[in-house]
């Protein structure tokens, strides 16, 4: 005597089929880095993972990117800065600049792809951008000390 498949059976393989075919939630790809480098100099310098939703899992930062630790590069004032990412995103974000300890004093710095320029004011910087892959997107965040 046959079997016939049931509505519940398709439903649950065509399921199966559509998780197992390349989902990107699925994904082992460890996240991206990004550093930034001061142009001219041959240092490069790590930005820090802020907060990310990659594959399945999710992780997001403090809501003061302020309040974050990690480390201060001094640069001299009208230093222009390049971001690097490994691999290149399929899309870029906001890049802002929070100046001092004060989040609500920040700014959207556009066109920032091919790099830009720190402040003439000397003081503390904080950046924080994000970019966008097949498989999630991750926010940085980088402190400068700018110095005349």
């Amino acid at each position: 005597m046959k079997r016939l498949i049931t509505r519940y059976e398709i439903f649950a393989m065509i399921l199966l089929m559509i998780l197992t075919s390349g989902c990107s939630a699925f994904t082992s790809k460890p996240l991206p880095q990004s550093s930034f480098t001061i142009v001219g100099k041959e240092q490069t310098y790590e930005a820090k993972v802020f907060s990310y939703s990659w594959g399945l899992k999710d992780n997001y930062g403090k809501s003061s990117a302020v309040g974050v630790q990690y480390d201060t590069v001094t640069v001299p004032s009208k230093s222009k800065l390049k971001l690097s990412f490994n691999p290149l995103p399929k899309s870029y974000g906001n890049l802002e600049e929070i100046s001092g300890e004060d989040i609500t004093n920040s700014k959207i710095i556009e066109n920032y792809n091919t790099g830009f320029t720190v402040p003439e004011k000397p003081g503390t910087y904080t950046y924080y951008y994000s970019a966008t892959w097949k498989e999630g997107s991750v926010a940085y965040i980088f402190r400068i000390k700018v110095e005349e």
